[in-house]
């Protein structure tokens, strides 16, 4: 076990870019850090049928809008949308008011052509507030559409029934360790030959999917490990991790800061 900490290097254990560049790790290089991905998640689709089947006809007669929380919920959609169109159907899905958190969120949806709001919130329960004073609450209000992961934090959709907005949730996607997270992690480790100074874990999968493979390698005492958002931060500590700090936000900016000020 390494404990010659390398300065300025960076391990991200997220999830795996969408399309060609990995926006954290372009925005961490502009620092002069040393960075490194390491996907610890793949993905599998879940009941794209059942999404387009509720997405199909006056999508605007069915909902009061629709929620992303990650880039793989739009995914989904997307697939859930070329089902409709092979078999001749329309949906007017795009004209419902799109709620998301995070940038990399924000765009996903916007190329598929909704006009996402709320990207800033940071998590869930705060995405939860901004939708409050976005959405008419009335004893008749339609529900708001969220496809959402297997596994998710409840603040967001239990914040809007307490405050009466229905959601109606749909699990489109679930999270699966990586089968080659141990190589990845030895490919880093040779490369790196040392102790990372920083750890940062994206998700609380991520941190469950990460730790069995991390422990025999580095001493994470001597790294300063880092929180994308609260929900992974809590998981952490549920492992009994220190952690040095938590991202402000969920952009690359956000962490970008963190980490200048943790220098």
């Amino acid at each position: 076990m390494s404990t010659d900490i390398k300065k300025n290097s960076v391990i991200l254990f997220k999830s795996p870019a969408e399309g060609e560049n990995d926006i954290f790790l372009a925005e961490l290089q502009k620092s002069q850090l040393s960075v490194y991905v390491v996907p610890v998640l793949s993905f599998r689709s879940l009941h794209t049928d059942v999404l387009a089947q509720k997405l199909s006809g006056d999508a605007n007669n069915k909902y009061s809008g629709i929620i992303f929380t990650s880039t793989r919920s739009v995914m989904v959609l997307e697939s859930a949308i070329q089902q409709l169109t092979a078999s001749s159907k329309k949906t007017t899905c795009k004209d419902l008011k799109c709620f998301v958190v995070g940038k990399s969120t924000a765009t996903s949806a916007a190329n598929l052509g909704f006009k996402p709001t709320g990207e800033n919130s940071g998590h869930g329960k705060k995405l939860a507030e901004f939708i409050l004073k976005e959405v008419e609450k009335k004893s008749d209000c339609k529900p708001i559409l969220f496809p959402c992961s297997k596994i998710r934090n409840d603040d967001l959709p239990t914040h809007l029934k307490q405050n009466g907005i229905p959601v109606e949730e749909l699990t489109v996607y679930e999270t699966v360790p990586n089968p080659q997270l141990h190589t990845c992690i030895d490919g880093v480790c040779k490369a790196l030959k040392g102790q990372p100074e920083y750890l940062v874990f994206f998700s609380p999968s991520g941190v469950d999917s990460a730790l069995p493979f991390i422990t025999p390698v580095w001493d994470m005492s001597q790294s300063k490990v880092l929180a994308l958002g609260p929900s992974t931060e809590k998981q952490l500590k549920a492992k009994s991790i220190k952690i040095s700090g938590v991202s402000k936000g969920p952009t690359p900016v956000d962490l970008a800061k963190l980490i200048k000020e943790l220098s």
